[in-house]
C-alpha cells in the first residue's frame, strides 16, 4: 500500500507545472498598469512562462495581456484606443 501511495505522489509532482506565478505577482502587475479592478484568466502556460489576460476598469475599461516568467511579469499588450462596451470586446 505504501508503494502505491509513493507512486501516486511522484506522478502528481511530475504532472504539476514547473512554474506558476503567484497571485500577488499577477495582481501587482495589473494594479501597476493602472487597473482599479480587474478580472484575469490564465490564457496559456508553457515552458516556464504564463500568459494572463484581463479586463481592467479604471477611467476607461481596457484589455491587458501580461507575460509572467519566474520572478517578474511584464505587460505585453494594453488596448486603450477605444472604450470596450458590450460585444465590442475584440482585440
Amino acid at each position: 500500500m505504501g508503494k502505491i501511495i509513493a507512486v501516486l505522489v511522484l506522478l502528481s509532482v511530475m504532472a504539476a507545472p514547473a512554474f506558476s506565478a503567484s497571485y500577488y505577482l499577477v495582481e501587482s502587475t495589473f494594479r501597476g498598469a493602472g487597473c482599479d479592478s480587474f478580472k484575469t484568466k490564465l490564457l496559456a502556460a508553457m515552458e516556464g512562462q504564463e500568459i494572463y489576460v484581463g479586463w481592467c476598469s479604471a477611467l476607461e475599461n481596457y484589455l491587458l495581456v501580461i507575460e509572467c516568467s519566474f520572478a517578474n511579469c511584464r505587460v505585453l499588450r494594453k488596448n486603450q484606443e477605444r472604450k470596450i462596451h458590450g460585444l465590442d470586446r475584440k482585440w
